[in-house]
């Protein structure tokens, strides 16, 4: 029992040195997987993030799909992340970053939200043809079964005003099939569709990138580790 004591102080010390004498926060990810071990499947979307007295904060949006097509939707309060893990996900409002398939595979891939569990799921949507004439993945677009006149689980993805053609989910399926992040396509220079540099999310949030620019783009003095060529996540498996 005393080794491990020692063991643990020597584990914190590190750490504390390491952040400068501040201990660095655990991995959110790995809090939440551990909280809904039971839970059969779910997606974790990043809702939020900000810079709050000199620490980096998020908020999570969790999806647990339950019988027929019912969704339980749950926003998370705001938890402190460390310096790596920001930067690892600065690129990522409004994005899946984490879930849990029913066969019990974990993913850490970043794509759009819904992408791994409902968009081109038929119990909670369908393909549609835009068009009378023709019907073509580029033509066909995922429409969500609607509930009093409105899909809450579009509206709660941030999807809501969004066409996803069945060209662009199966590009999603191309990239999720060699583990690399999907952004869907490139709407200008410095735009993707999806994401933080997405004109989507900026006009649905035009408040988080006000925040954002007030706080000079959330920047402050780094000492991390982090490399761009991490930028977007990836990964999964047991």
């Amino acid at each position: 029992m005393q080794i491990r004591k020692i063991i643990l102080f020597i584990v914190l010390s590190i750490l504390m040195i390491a952040c400068g004498g501040k201990v660095l926060p655990v991995n959110p990810i790995k809090i939440m997987k551990d909280k809904f071990k039971e839970k059969e499947a779910y997606t974790i979307t990043l809702y939020d993030m900000d810079l709050r007295e000199g620490n980096y904060v998020h908020r999570y949006k969790i999806f647990e799909p339950k019988e027929g097509s019912k969704v339980n939707i749950e926003t998370t309060d705001w938890t402190t992340v460390d310096d790596d893990f920001f930067l690892l996900h600065v690129d990522n409002l409004g994005m899946e970053i984490f879930s849990k398939n029913r066969d019990g595979l974990y993913n850490n891939l970043v794509t759009p939200p819904g992408f791994s569990h409902f968009v081109g799921h038929d119990k909670y949507g369908q393909w549609s043809s835009l068009s009378t004439t023709q019907s073509t993945d580029s033509s066909r677009v995922w429409r969500f079964h609607e509930s009093n006149g409105e899909s809450v689980l579009e509206r709660e993805l941030g999807l809501a005003g969004l066409n996803i053609t069945k060209g662009e989910y199966d590009r999603f399926l191309d990239k999720y099939q060699l583990n690399r992040p999907f952004y869907g396509d490139q709407i200008a220079k410095d735009s993707t569709k999806y994401g933080t540099s997405s004109r989507h999310w900026f006009l649905m949030r035009p408040m988080f990138y006000t925040r954002r620019l007030t706080k000079k783009n959330f920047d402050k003095p780094y000492r991390g580790s982090y490399s761009s060529s991490t930028r977007g996540g990836g990964g999964f498996g047991k």
